[in-house]
């Protein structure tokens, strides 16, 4: 049973599902328990789906001792906040509990637990040139007793300072965290989205009380507005942010040096072998003809390097060495020639009818001296 293992996503997804191959029966057994629970509250919905995954699912020895002496099962350096940048109207918001909206009068109309959103709205003045990602990641929600508990939940105290900030209009207090947390948010995509990225990219990172009227600033659109603050938002999205694969023309201006692992992994892989190892690779191209199809990597003198420059030089292979040639193949390797010589038939046909070309695909292989370079 063997498994090809080509990138780290591959390797983490086979790791995955090799951990998780017990745990295909858990989908029937769980959608049952949410679909009997649906009508209880939101905590209870998930205390009761967390309840059954927990008691119907196999474990590991090493997993239930850790489960029974209460050992933590994770540790994490740094907290995670997610930050909801969709549309106002798209958002989930998370209603109070039954015993807080049987206090409240039929014509009140909070009743939703508090979001990070709300909060940021109401930041002291203080604070007031301070981006939504930047308010994420530096404060934590502080409860005292009194509290409404319901809100979200409490803060461990490792996790804060004793530096605090009162929010306006009675929403609470909260704490500077001693380590920032790590944000995450929604990628929306500039070529099919345009109106929601720039939105997006103004509500992240920069300065804003109203949503309805600032992240406008009354322009026309948010794409006018985010080209006037385009300096203040690249200031602080550097700051939590680095640049992403499909941000960057490679085309133009050619890949930063740090994505190359990412680009192409396994030159990158063999580059830094050969470099380790003091291997010198230099790429040559002779023929503007060949620069799209060949990069021959050449050491000066190895025998593939001779017969490239030969082969390279060479306009037309004569008549009778062409035939010559074809008579030292086997039945083979003469099929892939035949195969080649077929393909350029049928492509110059096809590019004289305007019709697509069928792709090249050819598989070779085997063991030392068999052929292949012949």
């Amino acid at each position: 049973d063997i498994q090809f293992v080509l990138n780290a996503y591959a390797c983490v997804m086979y790791v995955a599902s090799y951990i998780m191959k017990t745990e295909r029966s858990m989908g029937e057994l769980l959608k049952r328990v949410a679909t009997e629970a649906r009508t209880d509250e939101l905590k209870v919905q998930l205390r009761k789906v967390g309840s059954a995954f927990l008691t119907h699912r196999e474990l590991s020895a090493q997993e239930a001792v850790y489960r029974l002496l209460s050992i933590p099962m994770k540790q994490l350096s740094r907290s995670v906040v997610f930050v909801d940048t969709n549309p106002k109207n798209e958002r989930i918001a998370v209603l109070k509990s039954n015993e807080s909206l049987s206090q409240l009068d039929d014509s009140d109309t909070n009743v939703f637990q508090k979001s990070l959103i709300d909060r940021y709205q109401h930041r002291p003045q203080g604070l007031q040139s301070m981006c939504l990602a930047e308010f994420a990641a530096k404060y934590v929600v502080k409860y005292e007793r009194d509290d409404d508990a319901c809100d979200a939940l409490p803060a461990s105290e490792s996790d804060t300072t004793s530096t605090q900030i009162t929010l306006t209009d009675g929403f609470g207090k909260m704490n500077k965290r001693r380590v920032e947390a790590v944000i995450r948010f929604r990628k929306y995509n500039k070529e099919s989205e345009p109106s929601n990225w720039y939105r997006a990219k103004l509500m992240l990172y920069y300065p804003w009380y109203n949503e309805q009227t600032d992240l406008l600033g009354g322009y026309s659109s948010y794409a006018e507005h985010y080209r006037h603050v385009s300096t203040d938002v690249y200031a602080n999205e550097s700051k939590y942010t680095k640049a992403d694969i499909e941000d960057v023309d490679v085309d133009q201006d050619g890949p930063p040096e740090h994505l190359w692992s990412n680009i192409a992994p396994s030159t990158e892989e063999s580059r830094a072998q050969s470099m380790a190892e003091g291997v010198e690779q230099l790429t040559e191209v002779s023929q503007q003809d060949l620069h799209d199809n060949q990069a021959i990597l050449t050491s000066g003198a190895s025998a593939l390097h001779v017969r490239f420059e030969g082969a390279s030089n060479c306009q037309e292979i004569p008549a009778d060495q062409y035939r010559q040639y074809l008579r030292e193949l086997n039945e083979q390797q003469r099929s892939i020639v035949m195969f080649h010589r077929d393909w350029c038939k049928k492509t110059v046909v096809a590019l004289k009818e305007g019709k697509p070309v069928e792709p090249y695909h050819v598989f070779l292989s085997g063991p030392g001296g068999v052929g292949k370079s012949h």
